[in-house]
């Protein structure tokens, strides 16, 4: 495993509470989603499947949704998006998300994470789980800071 795929995992929060093997393991099942997307090009449009998510290691993007307006992701450079392949991956997406810079990201179907051990599978769902609660507070509290 190589030395980025465990800072990447580790400041992903994915990596929390695994232990080496399993940590590994999750890495193998990260590095085989890596792709690359050049500024101005779509990483999904609404309507597609949405069975899966990305690990953005670095880069920028935006989300448009059925206004039209795009909306720049924030948060730190490694991030993941497109968590609706997490909460519903049977839907269709309803936002689509465009690099705003070149990006760097790890492609994440479901089933991947679903073949690692039951043990591994156990954390990783629970640390995602920790994640969208972070990113759902967040929101929250900078709609408070509007007025909303």
């Amino acid at each position: 495993m190589s030395k980025l795929s465990v800072e990447i995992l580790q400041a992903s929060g994915l990596s929390n509470d695994l232990d080496k093997k399993q940590t590994s393991d999750l890495a193998a099942v990260i590095e085989s989603g890596r792709c690359t997307y050049s500024s101005g090009e779509t990483l999904f449009h609404s309507g597609d499947d949405a069975g899966f998510f990305f690990l953005i290691e670095s880069g920028q993007a935006s989300v448009q949704g059925p206004s039209k307006t795009k909306h720049p992701l924030k948060g730190s450079s490694i991030s993941i998006t497109g968590e609706q392949g997490v909460i519903d991956p049977d839907s269709p997406r309803k936002m689509t998300l465009q690099a705003d810079s070149d990006i760097i990201a790890y492609r994440i179907d479901n089933s991947s994470i679903d073949g690692l051990d039951i043990d591994t599978r156990i954390i990783v769902w629970r640390n995602i789980a920790r994640i969208l609660s972070r990113k759902l507070r967040d929101c929250r509290t900078n709609g408070r800071k509007k007025g909303g």
